[in-house]
């Protein structure tokens, strides 16, 4: 393809932005996302299309460290669905991620500003990278000593990799989830619930047993949600005081 400049592209990115932004669908999803970053109220199928139709249209044209400029560029804007497109790209190309690219998405962690971003940056990208290697668990395990929910939160979401699909690390992700059932800040305890559920899927008694150990000090909230795909009997048992 002829050549194109990189501030091209990021130009071309942004334009299919607006033009698949939805006035109404922003409007009804500000309270949903409260993000501080404006909503163009892209759709999360339209963000996928733009990013593919990069993938394909400047194959050969960038490498994978213009990739990670180009989302950096886009994560830095004003606008929320352009963060949600550089993390869109970026699961384009897990497959050449390194130290590097766990540093920059390290990074982001402290300066993301919603729900959305956390969890499609800790399990598709963060997750990725942690499957790949292991040895960094006892880092995320530290995050959940973080003062920042959000970082807390990311704990929980990166291990959700962790269990999905093929993959049981359901002890390696119960090692995370257990440092938060007590957690006081609702995104965190949501995100725990999240895990649970998801483990639960692999290791159900494993759930039960360290929901029974934490059955006085937890909160009823989370006890209720988290174990909902176990037995009957598991959660009478969690749930009658």
């Amino acid at each position: 393809m002829a050549q194109v400049s990189k501030n091209e592209i990021f130009k071309q990115l942004n334009k299919e932005l607006k033009v698949k932004a939805s006035a109404e669908y922003a409007e009804r999803n500000k309270g949903v996302i409260n993000s501080n970053h404006q909503l163009l109220g892209v759709k999360v199928p339209d963000l996928r299309q733009i990013a593919l139709d990069f993938k394909n249209n400047y194959k050969g044209a960038v490498d994978f460290d213009d990739v990670c400029r180009l989302a950096s560029r886009l994560w830095r804007g004003r606008y929320h669905d352009q963060r949600k497109l550089a993390l869109t790209i970026l699961e384009k190309y897990t497959r050449y991620f390194d130290e590097q690219s766990w540093e920059m998405l390290d990074e982001w962690i402290d300066d993301a500003d919603a729900w959305d971003l956390i969890d499609q940056l800790s399990v598709s990208l963060l997750g990725k990278i942690l499957l790949n290697d292991m040895g960094r668990l006892e880092e995320v395990r530290q995050w959940t000593k973080s003062d920042n929910f959000w970082r807390r939160r990311a704990s929980c979401a990166a291990c959700v990799a962790l269990v999905h699909g093929k993959h049981n690390y359901a002890e390696e992700a119960l090692s995370v989830g257990g440092l938060l059932i007590k957690d006081n800040h609702e995104m965190v305890r949501k995100a725990v619930v999240w895990l649970l559920r998801e483990v639960s899927r692999k290791a159900p008694d494993d759930v039960y047993s360290l929901l029974l150990k934490n059955k006085d000090d937890a909160p009823r909230f989370l006890l209720r949600e988290a174990s909902k795909k176990l037995s009957d009997l598991q959660k009478m048992e969690l749930l009658v005081r």
